[in-house]
């Protein structure tokens, strides 16, 4: 992965990890919900469907980070807040 990806990759995890973890439990101060949603995120393999997703969205506009559409990433994050849970994964219909 570049470093540009990566770094996309690295925010949209973190922030579906963090939604995940704190969506109906705000307030975690043992951090017990964040372990618990980034073990079933790996194991689920979210994180895999979620670079697969990323990397159509990368292809769809030529490559070019600075072309990515906020709102297909902001959906790749909210239809995935629940998945590492399901263990399926949403793709937003503008990436598709």
């Amino acid at each position: 992965m570049t470093p540009p990806f990566q770094v996309l990759f690295v925010g949209i995890t973190a922030a579906i990890i963090a939604a995940d973890s704190f969506w109906l439990s705000p307030g975690n101060p043992s951090g017990q919900l964040v372990s618990t949603s980034l073990a079933k995120y790996f194991e689920s393999n979210t994180a895999d469907h979620v670079r697969v997703v990323l990397l159509e969205a990368l292809h769809n506009v030529g490559g070019s980070y600075t072309h990515l559409d906020l709102a297909a990433l902001q959906q790749v994050v909210l239809g995935n807040i629940a998945s590492a849970r399901s263990r399926s994964i949403v793709m937003p219909s503008s990436v598709a």
